[in-house]
């Protein structure tokens, strides 16, 4: 489990799964555009479950796989037995409200915010890390952390803030980035019970029973909260398009589990936060893309301070980067602003 090459392969599924998270972004947010978020969600997460049993059902039915799945071997009782099945009670419960929250905020912040902030997470993970295994950061890691809140800081400054605890109050009155934060403080402890459970079972064990969960307590919250049916059109192509990259999404994610911790792989996975950036720029014609794709990397530089191995050389290197790419941010925040009152001048009255 710790050979180069098994970790080679961990790190190749987590950097597929970051590549189709792009993807899924992309395809879930033109799905939720004008419709309702909770019955939007409810189908993803409906199509996801169907397409796991679809496979599971053709893996029963060729013989030579029924005993490497531990569902097959063992059924949901030798599974759930224990304490275990409040364990799975309980991932799957932050997971599905952690799901609704990073839709509700694809449905109303533009995916170039949204992208840099989920790249939090692996902040929030050192937070649950510690809480739950007294797991102490490093040097390197506060280095990386402060990139991390840098980034995400440059991503919505704009000259006109006085000072930085101006840019922070304007960070956190963006309703987007609340929803995005409270989605990354589930996603930590969500992960950390992930690994615990995917290395107890299986990936496909657990990724049925997480996905069959998810969309029960989903469908259970629509029918408590009963939320009005929004006027435009069923998108059938987007919700197909997006539960079968979510199912892949999460196939890779949970299988690159078995090889690497947790917090590389969810480190590698928002590495995609660089192509997401670029999406919502290019697909959905957000502005102030350049920033916030400069500050996109400023996050990424964080990640990689926090999670790799560096001499003394590439970390000055790195933060070098990070540097040279926090004050391009500014230059296009600068540049933006300069644009908008130039447009504003040459505008009628």
């Amino acid at each position: 489990m710790k050979s180069d090459s098994l970790s080679s392969t961990g790190l190749l599924l987590a950097t597929a799964a970051s590549i189709g998270s792009v993807g899924f972004d992309v395809a879930a947010k033109q799905a939720l555009l004008g419709r309702d978020f909770l019955r939007t969600t409810l189908k993803i997460r409906t199509l996801v479950a169907v397409l796991l049993s679809l496979v599971l059902v053709g893996l029963w039915l060729y013989r030579p796989m029924r005993s490497s799945v531990a569902l097959f071997r063992e059924g949901p009782g030798g599974l759930l037995h224990g304490g275990v099945l409040l364990v799975v009670l309980l991932s799957t419960g932050l997971i599905t409200a952690m799901v609704l929250l990073y839709y509700r905020a694809l449905q109303v912040a533009p995916l170039s915010v949204i992208a840099p902030i989920f790249g939090l997470t692996p902040l929030f993970l050192l937070v649950t890390g510690y809480v739950l295994f007294r797991h102490l950061p490093s040097g390197k890691v506060v280095a990386g952390v402060l990139c991390l809140l840098i980034g995400s800081l440059l991503a919505h400054w704009k000259p006109s803030m006085q000072s930085p605890l101006a840019a922070a109050r304007a960070f956190f009155r963006d309703k987007g980035v609340r929803i995005m934060l409270a989605a990354c403080l589930l996603a930590s402890v969500s992960n950390l019970l992930d690994q615990w459970l995917v290395r107890r079972m299986d990936v496909l064990s657990y990724s049925w029973l997480y996905v069959v969960l998810c969309a029960f307590f989903t469908g259970c919250l629509v029918l408590v909260v009963r939320p009005q049916a929004s006027g435009a059109r069923p998108a059938k192509k987007l919700f197909v398009l997006a539960g079968v990259i979510d199912t892949s999404v999460m196939l890779l994610h949970f299988s690159s589990l078995m090889y690497v911790d947790v917090v590389v792989s969810i480190a590698i996975k928002r590495s995609g936060m660089l192509l997401s950036v670029l999406a919502g720029s290019i697909i959905f014609k957000e502005q102030h893309g350049w920033q916030r794709l400069a500050a996109a990397v400023v996050v990424l530089m964080g990640v990689l301070i926090m999670y790799l191995d560096l001499n003394t050389w590439a970390l000055c290197a790195i933060c070098g980067i990070a540097a040279v790419f926090s004050l391009l941010a500014v230059l296009f925040a600068k540049q933006s602003q300069a644009r908008e009152s130039e447009l504003q001048l040459q505008s009628p009255h």
